[in-house]
């Protein structure tokens, strides 16, 4: 997933693109390790 991330931003090459792009994975990447792993209550 990083690997297609950075890919992009080379081939777009725009800094505000990038740096969305990896705000987005960053929540995916978060949201996924709070969704895998189990909620202490």
């Amino acid at each position: 997933m990083w690997a297609a991330a950075i890919l992009a931003v080379a081939i777009v090459d725009e800094k505000s693109f990038a740096v969305l792009l990896l705000t987005v994975l960053a929540t995916v990447s978060v949201l996924s390790l709070d969704g895998s792993g189990k909620k202490p209550e």
